[in-house]
């Protein structure tokens, strides 16, 4: 049994579409911190265990003067070294 919910939604939905791309978004998890660390380690451990996910949301609430660029590029790059996409949902 599935003990992530976010782990059976994206069975379910890879179920009823099989070529649908599925993604995990989230806010507050742009650059490197707990939250982002701890997404990073959720979508690894999804590609260990199968579990069909092909990107992450980054929702980009932030102001341009607060972005630690540096650490959203590492972030990205991370998260890509996964074998997933990228993509900005928000801004």
């Amino acid at each position: 049994m599935e003990r992530n919910t976010s782990s059976r939604f994206l069975r379910w939905a890879h179920e009823a579409d099989p070529h649908a791309l599925l993604f995990y978004n989230e806010a507050e998890g742009e650059g490197l911190n707990r939250k982002s660390d701890a997404i990073y380690t959720m979508v690894k451990d999804f590609k260990r265990l199968g579990v069909p996910i092909d990107g992450v949301g980054l929702q980009m609430h932030i102001s341009l003067a607060d972005a630690d660029i540096p650490g959203i590029a590492a972030n990205i790059s991370r998260l890509t070294a996964l074998g997933v996409q990228v993509h900005i949902t928000g801004a």
